[in-house]
């Protein structure tokens, strides 16, 4: 196999990530190197990495600039960390892949319901298997108890929960901008980490686990459940959304029954349990992309109850 060389944007402090990768790298038989890519000059990341780039936005004036880096630079793999940042890669990476450089996103349509909380709603509303979501507070009961959010966002800014319409109408919340769902009293939060074949859009692998600290939007304690009875409803929503690589969905588990109300199309910070429970997005990611007429192999074994906890690292720096 020839050497190549593997790009994280939108890096930031995302050390778990960098690990990741490099577990996975290091399963192929020959050289490459893991760069971190951050528009912050002093991205944590840059300490844990082989190369870092201060690169530019990702924003369509910038593009020219960044292909002919990836290029200079032997980068063959690109995996974005970031919502933001999707809708940038998902429009070029058609381009991209004529240059041989894959991206870890899926299609623009996926990326457009998904990162709009609404459009997402719709598209499950079907399955009846998600959370009545509304830009309308007036769809809502008087005394229902509603948790507000921004309609295109993450990581939790901006949000409000366990308040009621007269609370939230006292926000003077710009009507444009949020969307409204009823409050799940009782339940546990999860996130289920999948991976789509780059091939055929089929469900590959799936790794559901409890949210069971969140900080700041991302889980920094949680610990896996048994998988089986996940399967048959996310193979549901892949017929409906056209996901490639990794996808990161969001719901509770109430009265036994899975409510998805969110979808993240990228890798999580901590969807890293994933790789220790036989599921690595980033190894099939490049295996189905360097190595097309190869039979990607999958391990299938789970630990429920295994727990991660994600904390900082300390670097001594010279």
């Amino acid at each position: 196999m020839k050497p190549f060389n593997v790009l994280l944007t939108c890096a930031s402090n995302k050390t778990n990530i960098i690990d990741w990768i490099r577990k996975s790298v290091s399963k192929f038989d020959c050289k490459v190197k893991v760069f971190a890519g951050d528009s912050n000059s002093q991205a944590v990341t840059r300490y844990f990495c082989d190369i870092f780039w201060h690169m530019p936005k990702t924003k369509k004036s910038n593009f020219k600039k960044i292909l002919k880096y990836c290029l200079a630079n032997n980068i063959k793999i690109i995996i974005p960390s970031s919502d933001q940042e999707l809708y940038f890669w998902s429009t070029f990476c058609d381009t991209l892949k004529k240059n041989k450089i894959y991206v870890m996103v899926s299609s623009k349509d996926a990326v457009n319901i998904c990162l709009n909380k609404l459009n997402f709603y719709k598209k499950l509303y079907q399955l009846n298997s998600t959370i009545f979501t509304s830009n309308k507070l007036n769809d809502f009961k008087k005394n229902q108890k509603l948790v507000a959010k921004k309609r295109i966002g993450s990581g939790s800014k901006n949000i409000y929960i366990n308040k009621s319409r007269k609370e939230l109408q006292n926000h003077n919340l710009n009507k444009q901008d949020y969307i409204y769902q009823k409050f799940v009293k009782k339940g546990r939060e999860v996130s289920i980490d999948c991976f789509f074949s780059t091939k055929d859009n089929k469900l590959i692998n799936l790794v559901p686990r409890y949210r069971d600290t969140i900080n700041r939007g991302e889980s920094s304690l949680t610990s896996v459940i048994n998988k089986k009875k996940f399967i048959p409803y996310i193979d549901k929503i892949a017929l409906k959304i056209n996901f490639f690589g990794h996808v990161m969905f969001q719901g509770f588990i109430s009265n036994k029954k899975l409510l998805i109300f969110e979808c993240n199309p990228r890798i999580g910070g901590a969807s890293f349990i994933s790789y220790y429970n036989s599921m690595d997005s980033i190894y099939y990611f490049i295996f189905e992309n360097l190595l097309p007429k190869k039979k990607l192999r999958i391990k299938t074994s789970i630990l429920p109850g295994s727990k991660l906890i994600t904390y900082k690292k300390t670097k001594f720096l010279r």
